[in-house]
């Protein structure tokens, strides 16, 4: 756009114009001498073909306007002719070159509706002209004919810059000569006088009503816009539309000697006051031609008046068009128009600085997605200070992009905004701009999942914002309309909103004041000094853009912070009441909602509830669950997905604010003092948050420095972290390249960084390998045994018997039993489990056997030769019971091989997850609902004959 808008011209005066038929370059003309022309016409012929020529070309020293504009000189080889051929009569040469040809006219038909004439069959006579133009002689031919027939042929592409005289292959016919033309005259007779005698002279024929200058291509048969251009002063008719010079008042009309101030004196031939006139020809389509062919042939009849001992070359008549000044009216004009393309810088920048702030959402979503954030969050990273160091170095890379934005300026040097004047508020307004519009999207990440997605939305938006304001109150200045004034002052004060619009219009305001001066000190008009910093100016945007950078922090703090919530609150939905509790749980509950029961604990919940509410009533994810974890215990959390597992640990962690209840974590609450409480926290979330461009060594020294680990003991506390993890081969790789074993096991190690006393790892072992979980296992029985607290959640239930020492299964958001692996196996298991391989083809009789000799067994499963059996209740004699399994196998021969073991934590986890519930909806973020809006909408076309899709109704957060 800035190269497009480099080429338009500067504002000021327009320059003087040379008229001169070579300001279009060499080209082609003609001259036409006619048999009735008098003396003077023969002289006029010798000054064309002489040394000077026509025009003022070929001059000695020429005005400096004329090196400048035309960029020719004549050239330093004359064409060549001999004394005696150098002024022959052009008729007579050309009726002997066309008599030896036999060369007859063409002819023109209107059989078709149109003219069409025939080609004469040969170009003209070539005629050598000083300044290397080709000259055709067409002084035997019919020129109004011969102009239709050629008009075309030499019709070029009419140049405005010169060309090279030498190599010159295409031309344009400009313009022609025609000499001894006889005067049309309209009265019957008129009186001249001169040198002290009188004549009369005799009514003229008027049949011939030929113009001293006719347009070229605009042939008729009365020719229209004509000029007589006369060597005598006539009296003519009123309106004759006529132009009469002399260009020497004392050139006798009769034979005799003028006398002029040039010479001493010279005789000079008689004029034919009818017949010794010249027409001059022009191209219509060439604006100057006529003008610049008068005065090229004026010089011609001014050097053929001169004396013959005086040189030719000496003199010449320069004409030069100078424009008259604008008025007023006119340079308003002229600046609007000139002001008007600053629009299309504006533009320019506004689609630049739509994309760059939107870009910046791409990483916080990113983010915020991964749980990068809530992590960072979590390891004791103030949300201040994260949003404050988000915003400096948004605003150094925005910084960037302003700078290379008025680089280009200066690349390009738009004055309308690099002047001295004008140069502080441009960077002023992209300054200030950024400090508005980077808040501005910061927002927005609460709403947006997809960062993609997210880029192009809100860079659409700024770009369309931007457009539409700026261009509204453009175009209703431009109109200038009375009516529409009080409009846009309205919307120009509404349009404040947007810092869009307020660089925008302050870009136009700086332009509007450049070319306003400009064009007032080009026409010598002194205006007063516009101080661009007032409030009328640009004083007014800049000031709201500051206001909107501190407004829309404001709310991006206030959401971060969820001050809204609070405000806005309305009334607590009732959670459903409890079912029935398992004592265990009760007693649990009592000993922590005791007074001195759980004092020591390091972690300790009290009716923690968590509700979500949608159109069929409340569900609650979490429903007034109690417990407490003591140091050196591993407490673990059981349960199908949606029993509330992953809720709780966000409430714990401050991701989401519980509905009721309370948690302490070293005596603090989660509710008024949760950045302390984070201090106290590692966290290990359910899916890794990691970023992919870092290293395991990165990871873990940034997180170290969050958590105020001393310099001096940082690279210690990382190589032990890392050979702590058997990541010392992976410590300097990106990990987006880890397996996801390595990348759980960074995780882990980010949890466990800095000792902290309670230690939350959401299900840290899934998508491991058997070994590595062994490892992981290793790890985390470690940091309970240094005296750690651990909650954790798993599906695995031999890694929870394994590492922990007490833990709970959770249906439908409340705990349903609490106690070790061995009392939950003992109280809810289903007695013993046996497993019996019998022979092959004895499958019958084995199964006859062990019913009569274990009649309390159950047959639960049988595939080929194996057989699964239960035995509920209590079993007191376990000895007898392994009797008649050993004599089934010694003695009968039935059985190959036996197992007997006591029922699963798995048979006891299943038994409680068949109360489960189908799972609860979260709210989804608003893109979310305006995908599946979409879905829905095309789905009802496309998915008619098939079945219906059943949906849940949304939710909403409580």
């Amino acid at each position: 756009m800035l190269v497009m808008t480099s080429f338009l011209p500067k504002p000021g005066e327009p320059e003087p114009l040379l008229l001169s038929p070579w300001i279009y370059s060499h080209q082609f003309m003609f001259l036409k001498t006619n048999p009735t022309g008098g003396p003077w016409s023969t002289e006029y012929e010798k000054e064309i073909l002489g040394p000077v020529g026509l025009g003022t070309l070929c001059i000695k020293d020429p005005p400096e306007i004329q090196h400048e504009q035309l960029d020719l000189t004549c050239p330093s080889k004359q064409p060549e002719w001999s004394p005696a051929e150098a002024y022959p009569s052009l008729l007579k040469r050309n009726s002997s070159f066309l008599s030896s040809r036999n060369i007859s006219y063409g002819s023109c038909s209107c059989d078709s509706g149109a003219q069409l004439c025939s080609s004469y069959p040969d170009v003209p006579v070539n005629l050598p002209v000083a300044s290397h133009d080709t000259m055709f002689n067409v002084s035997d031919r019919n020129l109004n004919r011969w102009i239709v027939n050629s008009f075309r042929q030499y019709a070029g592409k009419l140049e405005l810059e010169p060309l090279d005289i030498y190599h010159r292959t295409t031309g344009s016919m400009i313009g022609g000569i025609e000499l001894g033309v006889r005067l049309a005259l309209r009265s019957n007779a008129f009186s001249i006088s001169g040198n002290g005698e009188s004549r009369n002279v005799p009514p003229t024929d008027t049949s011939n009503n030929s113009s001293a200058i006719s347009p070229i291509g605009n042939i008729t048969e009365k020719l229209p816009n004509e000029t007589i251009s006369n060597s005598v002063k006539s009296p003519v008719e009123t309106g004759s539309n006529m132009t009469r010079t002399s260009p020497v008042d004392t050139i006798p009309y009769d034979p005799g000697t003028a006398q002029n101030s040039v010479s001493n004196g010279s005789s000079s031939p008689p004029l034919d006051v009818v017949n010794d006139n010249v027409k001059v020809w022009f191209n219509n389509k060439a604006w100057i031609s006529s003008i610049s062919f008068m005065n090229a042939i004026n010089n011609v009849i001014l050097r053929a008046s001169l004396p013959a001992n005086v040189s030719r070359e000496d003199y010449g008549i320069v004409a030069i068009n100078h424009p008259m000044n604008l008025t007023a009216k006119q340079m308003a004009l002229e600046t609007l128009k000139k002001a008007g393309t600053s629009i299309l810088v504006a533009v320019t920048v506004l689609f630049a600085m739509s994309f760059v702030p939107a870009s910046f959402l791409v990483f916080l979503i990113e983010e915020k997605v991964s749980n990068s954030k809530h992590l960072q969050l979590v390891s004791g990273v103030n949300k201040l200070v994260y949003w404050l160091q988000v915003y400096s170095w948004d605003f150094m890379c925005y910084m960037f992009a302003s700078t290379l934005v008025v680089f280009i300026f200066l690349a390009f040097n738009e004055e309308a905004y690099i002047s001295p004047q004008n140069l502080p508020g441009l960077v002023a307004l992209l300054l200030c701009y950024g400090c508005a519009v980077i808040p501005l999207m910061y927002p927005c990440s609460f709403i947006f999942s997809v960062p993609s997605t997210a880029f192009v939305v809100l860079g659409c938006f700024n770009l369309f914002v931007g457009l539409i304001t700026t261009l509204t109150v453009t175009v209703l200045d431009a109109l200038m309309d009375d009516t529409l004034e009080s409009v846009n002052e309205y919307l120009k004060v509404i349009f404040l909103v947007f810092p869009h619009f307020c660089l925008g219009e302050g870009l136009m305001k700086l332009a509007n004041t450049y070319w306003t001066s400009t064009f007032a000190n080009s026409y010598g008009t002194n205006l007063t000094s516009v101080n661009i910093w007032s409030w009328r100016m640009i004083g007014k945007n800049l000031t709201c853009m500051i206001v909107h950078g501190v407004l829309y922090f404001s709310i991006n703090l206030s959401i971060e912070y969820k001050i809204y919530s609070k405000l806005f609150a309305g009334v607590k939905p009732v959670p459903p009441p409890v079912t029935s509790e398992e004592d265990d749980v009760k007693k649990e509950k009592m000993r922590v909602e005791g007074e001195d029961g759980a004092l020591n604990d390091v972690v300790v919940i009290k009716r923690l509830v968590k509700v979500y509410a949608n159109s069929k009533g409340v569900k609650p994810a979490v429903n007034q669950i109690s417990f407490g974890v003591g140091q050196g215990e591993c407490f673990g959390l059981l349960g199908l997905n949606g029993a509330g597992k992953t809720t709780t640990f966000k409430m714990l962690t401050g991701a989401i604010k519980p509905s009721s209840g309370n948690a302490f974590v070293m005596n603090h609450s989660i509710l008024s003092e949760m950045d302390v409480v984070r201090s106290y926290i590692g966290y290990c979330p359910q899916f890794d948050a990691l970023n992919d461009r870092l290293t395991p060594r990165e990871h873990l020294e940034f997180y170290s420095r969050v958590r105020n680990i001393p310099n001096v003991l940082l690279n210690s506390l990382v190589r032990e972290s890392l050979n702590r993890f058997a990541l010392v081969h992976y410590s300097d790789r990106e990990v987006r390249t880890l397996s996801g074993g390595n990348k759980r096991k960074l995780s882990t190690a980010i949890a466990l960084l800095g000792n902290p006393p309670l230690i939350f790892l959401d299900e840290p072992t899934s998508g491991m390998d058997p070994g590595a979980r062994r490892f992981l296992w290793t790890c985390i029985q470690q940091a309970v045994n240094d005296g750690r607290c651990v909650i954790l959640t798993s599906h695995n239930m031999e890694e929870c018997e394994a590492l922990c020492t007490k833990l709970t299964i959770m249906v439908n958001g409340q705990f349903t039993c609490l106690g070790s692996a061995t009392h939950l196996k003992s109280k809810y298991g289903q007695g013993y489990s046996v497993k019996v391989r019998c022979v092959e083809g004895r499958r019958s009789l084995t199964e006859d056997y062990l019913a009569q000799h274990l009649p309390m067994a159950d047959l639960v499963e049988s595939h080929a030769t194996q057989l699964h059996y239960r035995i509920t209740g209590q079993v007191t004699d376990l000895a007898s019971l392994f009797r008649t399994l050993e004599t089934a196998k010694t003695v009968a021969g039935l059985v190959v091989d036996y197992s007997l073991s006591q029922t699963s934590l798995e048979d006891v986890f299943l038994k409680f997850a068949n109360a489960q519930v189908d799972e609860i909806k979260k709210p989804k973020p608003l893109m979310s609902y305006m995908r599946s809006f979409m879905f829905c909408s095309c789905s009802s076309c496309c998915y008619s004959n098939q079945t219906r899709i059943e949906t849940t109704p949304a939710t909403v957060e409580v």
